[in-house]
């Protein structure tokens, strides 16, 4: 963001333009899927991205392809923070908002977003962006990953950030380090 304010009591930002659209749209013109090396360098982009805004206790809320953006070079950027929750104010976490498919199941349950809840909607959509496929509301059944192949370890990595249960799912710390390849990723017990 290069510089922000108020308009008439309009919130407004300027940033850099991003001719590419969003994650969906620069994907759907690319015509394949991507590489696992091209979904490890998205991941890495925003789990750095993650890291920073809730180092500043925000949660973002509502992480999706469409939410996304990217520039010319294809680097992804985290955008639209329309349904951001501040973790200073207790009554904004707990507000029922993000999109069905992409949503953390606590807060489908009972509306509660924590930092993990971001974890899980970034699993959701690195699933979405590997396979081309949306992901399955909730993590009910088990993602299908027959349509890629050849990183066993980021298959790993993306169904522990997708763990029902908010605590099994890894920090945004671990999670660097994982696509880093600094740490060995653990095996989770739902995990195929």
């Amino acid at each position: 963001v290069y510089e922000s304010g108020l308009f008439e009591d309009l919130p407004w930002m300027a940033m850099q333009y991003m001719e590419s659209g969003t994650l969906a749209d620069y994907w759907k013109l690319q015509g394949r899927q991507p590489t696992p090396h091209e979904v490890r360098q998205v991941a890495s982009r925003l789990v750095l991205a993650l890291r920073w805004i809730h180092e500043a206790n925000i949660i973002h809320r509502d992480i999706k392809p469409s939410n996304i953006l990217v520039d010319k070079k294809g680097d992804a950027y985290l955008g639209d923070f329309g349904a951001y929750a501040d973790l200073t104010d207790r009554t904004s976490a707990g507000t029922l908002i993000g999109s069905y498919q992409y949503m953390a199941p606590e807060v489908a349950q009972d509306g509660r977003a924590v930092r993990e809840s971001d974890v899980y909607s970034l699993g959701s959509t690195l699933y979405w962006l590997w396979t081309q496929k949306e992901p399955v509301a909730f993590g009910a059944t088990p993602p299908d990953w027959n349509t890629v192949s050849g990183d066993e370890e980021l298959i790993r990595i993306i169904s522990i950030m997708r763990e029902r249960e908010s605590e099994l799912r890894p920090s945004l710390s671990n999670l660097a380090e994982y696509l880093a390849g600094m740490k060995q990723v653990p095996i989770a017990p739902s995990v195929p």
